[in-house]
């Protein structure tokens, strides 16, 4: 659900309907240095592999996502709440569509600029993640990683925030 139009924190930029998602499991598709159903992964971080490279999903049903642009400086938390607990579910499953549509670099819903595109997802332990995933425009790929959401680290007005 997108949410009030006067947030001070989020702008609203896009919206993407994504289908009913099939069993995932996270290590087959986020592998480092290879093309996957046309997604070049360049880099996978250590942190990222930790928390979900074990990860098996269950289907997704359908879902819409809407993307915004932060407005001010600020922390995971922050964003989480604005958007909702619910917010913090996000299937990797469902971030792996959306980056597909974009595998190469090409212009859509996520930034393809250097800048990051954020989810929040649960580990494999139920623990709330910031996933960021990002093209790098020098390499030609996208990289993943992932940092706890009561991590310190201050997001800034380069970042997408995804959420459904």
């Amino acid at each position: 659900m997108p949410i009030d139009e006067k947030s001070d924190l989020l702008s609203m930029c896009g919206v993407v309907e994504l289908d009913r998602v099939a069993p995932f499991a996270v290590g087959e598709k986020f592998q480092q240095g290879r093309v996957i159903d046309g997604v070049n992964v360049l880099w996978v971080g250590w942190s990222f592999d930790n928390d979900f490279f074990k990860k098996v999903e269950y289907p997704v049903n359908p879902a819409t996502f809407y993307s915004y642009r932060l407005q001010k400086k600020t922390k995971a938390l922050h964003i989480i709440k604005e958007l909702g607990s619910g917010t913090r579910d996000t299937a990797l499953s469902q971030l792996w569509e959306i980056v597909k549509a974009q595998g190469d670099g090409q212009q859509g819903l996520l930034l393809t600029d250097g800048s990051v595109n954020i989810v929040f997802a649960l580990n494999k332990f139920g623990e709330a993640r910031t996933v960021e995933a990002y093209w790098n425009v020098r390499a030609g790929g996208w990289g993943f990683g992932s940092r706890h959401a009561r991590d310190e680290y201050e997001f800034g007005t380069d970042v997408l925030v995804l959420a459904h």
